[in-house]
């Protein structure tokens, strides 16, 4: 078992793992994450939005992109850790009272034209597999460290 397997065999025993989507694309793709993992469950046209804010003072984390979920947990108190592809929280869209450290930002010495544009739609050629550079070990080492 490599490292990730058994990273992620530890994390399905200790947490439960609430995926919160909308659109009827995220909404399958939330759902074989569901089936896939014992702890995950898919919060996508299973709950109302309602519930769903109902939810989100009680995570112990909110893993988002500069997203409203993202946003609306921060209003709620709760830790949220950013994801950030071609824009950057500098551009003034973090969540509400969260450390820059809470914060994770694709290599941009490999990508130094991010922020490519205010709300990060503008790909430049080449830059089309930049979110790559952000790991999903990166991630989970920085779940760890903000919920212990």
């Amino acid at each position: 078992m490599d490292q990730m397997q058994q990273v992620i065999a530890s994390l399905e025993k200790e947490f439960q793992i609430f995926l919160f989507g909308a659109g009827a694309i995220e909404k399958e793709r939330l759902e074989v994450w569901e089936r896939s993992y014992e702890n995950v469950y898919s919060t996508a046209g299973r709950i109302s939005f309602e519930d769903q804010l109902d939810l989100m003072p009680h995570l112990d984390l909110m893993i988002s992109m500069d997203s409203a979920n993202g946003h609306l947990a921060a209003n709620y108190g709760t830790p949220v850790l950013t994801l950030w592809g071609l824009t950057h929280p500098f551009c003034g869209f973090s969540p509400f009272n969260q450390p820059a450290t809470n914060a994770l930002l694709l290599d941009r010495k490999k990508y130094p034209k991010i922020p490519t544009s205010v709300f990060g739609n503008k790909i430049p050629k080449g830059y089309e597999e930049a979110f790559r550079s952000l790991t999903p070990l990166t991630v989970i080492e920085k779940t760890l460290e903000i919920i212990n």
